[in-house]
C-alpha cells in the first residue's frame, strides 16, 4: 500500500482482500475452562474476558459490554477489515427478550505487514466494545437477575493462524432507573470509558475526493484527520 502525503492531503491506495490465502489449522480442542460458560477464558493463544461497565442492568439505559482479547506475545487478532488475509472477531449473543446489542466498536488497528501483505489487527490487549440497549419496560423486582451469554470467535496468527472460540456468561441484577449516570458503575467502568476514547469518531466535515482506475485512490484534508502516532492514517 502506497501512501503519499503533503501539507493538505493524503493520497493512498487501498488494497482489497480477494479471498483467503492464509493457511488455517484445524480448530483446536479447548480445555474444560474454555468450554465452561464463564466471564473469563484462557484458550491456547488468547486470554479472553467478557466484562460489563455496570454492576446492574438499568431499564432504559445502555449497558456497555466489552470483550477483552489479549494474545500471547508475538500473536495477533484482526480488525473488522482484516486486510489481505485474516478474519475479524465475531460475537454471537444470547440476550433477554427486548435487549438489543449494537455493532462492535473497534479501536484503531495496527498496520501489520507480513511478507508483502497488508493486514490490520492487534498484538496487544484489545477492548471490543458493544453497547446493549435495555428496554424501558423491563421489570424491576427483587432477585430479578438477568443472564447474558455470548460466544466469540476469532483468528489468532503468528507464522500460522489458529481459529479459536470461547463462550461467556454474565449474570447481573436489575436496578431501578437513576438520573445518576455513575450509579452502579463496575470496576471496569473507567477502563471501558478509556476504551471508548480510542474508538474512531464519525466525521462528516472532512472533504474527500476519490478516483478509481487500477487502484482506488482517495484524497482527504490532512489538517482534519486524526493523528495516530506521528502521522495521519486512514483505515477502511
Amino acid at each position: 500500500m502506497k501512501q503519499l502525503m503533503n501539507n493538505r492531503c493524503i493520497e493512498f491506495a487501498l488494497i482489497f482482500a480477494k479471498g483467503m490465502i492464509v493457511a488455517l489449522l484445524s480448530m483446536p480442542l479447548l480445555g474444560n475452562s474454555a468450554l465452561a460458560q464463564q466471564a473469563s477464558v484462557q484458550t491456547d493463544r488468547v486470554e479472553a474476558e467478557l466484562v460489563s461497565g455496570m454492576t446492574h442492568v438499568v431499564p432504559g439505559r445502555v449497558l456497555d459490554l466489552a470483550l477483552k482479547l489479549k494474545p500471547e506475545s508475538g500473536w495477533h487478532t484482526y480488525w473488522k477489515n482484516p486486510g489481505d488475509t485474516g478474519l475479524p472477531t465475531k460475537i454471537y449473543w444470547q440476550l433477554p427478550e427486548g435487549f438489543k446489542p449494537g455493532d462492535i466498536q473497534w479501536p484503531v488497528p495496527e498496520w501489520i505487514d507480513y511478507e508483502g501483505l497488508t493486514n490490520f489487527g492487534f498484538h496487544d490487549e484489545t477492548w471490543l466494545l458493544v453497547p446493549v440497549a435495555v428496554p424501558f419496560d423491563f421489570p424491576v423486582s427483587p432477585n430479578n437477575d438477568i443472564t447474558i451469554k455470548a460466544t466469540a470467535k476469532w483468528l489468532v496468527c503468528r507464522e500460522v493462524c489458529i481459529p479459536e472460540q470461547a463462550s461467556f456468561e454474565l449474570t447481573l441484577p436489575v436496578a431501578a432507573y437513576s438520573e445518576d449516570t455513575n450509579a452502579h458503575a463496575s470496576q471496569w467502568a473507567n477502563a471501558i470509558s478509556a476504551a471508548w476514547q480510542k474508538t474512531p469518531l464519525l466525521r462528516e466535515d472532512i472533504h474527500a475526493e476519490y478516483t478509481l482506475s487500477e487502484q482506488f485512490q482517495v484524497q482527504v484534508e490532512s489538517e482534519k484527520l486524526p493523528i495516530i502516532g506521528q502521522k495521519p492514517r486512514a483505515f477502511v
